[in-house]
């Protein structure tokens, strides 16, 4: 095992030490010179990597000398003697870049380099935006288990649908169980734009998914047609987060479709959905939860900024609770400036957020209280809905 890479101080306590019992030694090889060079390192008679030293204080790279397992390093440092065969790295499987520029894209292109990545790590520049979407497209079905993209420095209109369309078109839909689309920038309201509903439904076709979290800027086109969709493709799926730094328009996606979440997604233990609950439909009656899948996994419910009205929170907490009986808390978007006494905001949507988060404290004090009080009732319920599903199928 071989480490390569300037290493300051603090970082050898993340480097793992040497094993003497399993055959590998760990080196740690320092890029100090000040100006550019080459460090090519032979291991086994093979070209493990050639390196362009940059940024010594910034970045670290790392690969397997035997199956060049993994690879972390802007990919403005990889030169491109390192990418022609026979190099390990198109034995690659694990790959997090730093960065995508124009430059080393070029000699990426028209090489099968990426048929065995596992998990890919994209952060996306301002300078070259497209090129995450390029990237994604170079690959030939590989069987991603984890993809993690981010988009840095106010991306441009359109980019996160056209990676969502590259990801639906250029990874194996058999694969792909986790997916994380985020930003990592403080942006303004008036710099991002809504996430349509075709761009979502673009990721239907992975029907393996376990985890998807996407974070975009003012929120998403959902309703509850798209939601069921959605909802209908992903039995499997376990974490399932719509994350939004704002959220500018009243959702057209209703409460409602909570239910149908959990009859389909029994799996489900982690939600981050914004709905309009301004609305509060009847809980489902028990003759309908006995006939239907009853989800028993959530247990943290994110409405993130979703509205409801006021003198709702009781009926709030009442439906989720027969829609989720496991549930103990729910989040908000605006949930600590309510807890700490803020009543303004910084400008009024911030305002009208922190009401509605009040009322949604509201609801999970009521839904805390009843697991506090009745803690056993849940379990009896189950049970209970247990023998009147046995014996209905005995009865038909």
């Amino acid at each position: 095992r071989i480490w390569y890479g300037y290493t300051p101080p603090y970082l050898h306590d993340n480097f793992p030490s040497p094993n003497r019992n399993s055959g590998l030694a760990t080196f740690f090889v320092p890029l100090e010179a000040r100006s550019g060079f080459h460090a090519s390192v032979p291991v086994g008679g093979r070209l493990v990597a050639c390196l362009r030293y940059l940024s010594p204080d910034r970045y670290t790279w790392r690969t397997s000398a035997t199956q060049s397992a993994g690879i972390h390093l802007p990919l403005f440092l990889l030169h491109p003697d390192a990418i022609k065969p026979p190099s390990p790295l198109f034995h690659l499987k694990t790959l997090a870049l730093g960065q995508l520029p124009t430059a080393s894209l070029s000699s990426l292109f028209g090489q099968d380099l990426f048929r065995h990545l596992i998990h890919v790590d994209l952060h996306v520049p301002q300078i070259y935006p497209e090129s995450s979407t390029e990237f994604i497209r170079a690959w030939t079905n590989p069987p991603i288990a984890t993809l993690t993209v981010t988009l840095s420095d106010y991306p441009p209109h359109g980019l996160v649908g056209d990676v969502l369309g590259a990801i639906s078109e250029h990874c194996d839909p058999k694969s792909l169980p986790r997916l994380i689309l985020t930003h990592d920038f403080d942006a303004e309201v008036d710099q991002g734009q809504i996430l349509s509903s075709s761009a979502l439904k673009s990721l239907t076709c992975f029907t393996n998914i376990v985890s998807l979290t996407i974070s975009t800027v003012v929120g998403y086109h959902l309703d509850d047609t798209v939601v069921a969709d959605l909802a209908q493709s992903w039995p499997h799926i376990e974490v399932l987060c719509f994350y939004a730094s704002y959220h500018t328009h009243i959702p057209s996606l209703t409460i409602a479709s909570l239910q149908t979440l959990a009859e389909h997604c029994i799996q489900l233990r982690k939600l981050t959905l914004t709905f309009d609950a301004s609305s509060i439909p009847a809980p489902p009656a028990l003759l309908h939860l006995r006939r239907n899948i009853y989800q028993n996994m959530l247990l943290s419910l994110d409405v993130a900024h979703s509205p409801i009205s006021a003198g709702c929170a009781f009926d709030a907490a009442r439906y989720i609770s027969g829609i989720f009986p496991s549930v103990r808390w729910i989040q908000s978007s605006k949930e600590d400036w309510a807890l700490a006494g803020d009543e303004e905001g910084e400008t009024e949507q911030d305002r009208i957020e922190i009401g509605y988060s009040k009322l949604w404290l509201e609801a999970s004090a009521l839904i805390f209280g009843r697991r506090s009080i009745t803690g056993d009732v849940s379990q009896w319920t189950r049970a209970f809905l247990f023998i009147a599903n046995l014996t209905m199928h005995l009865t038909f």
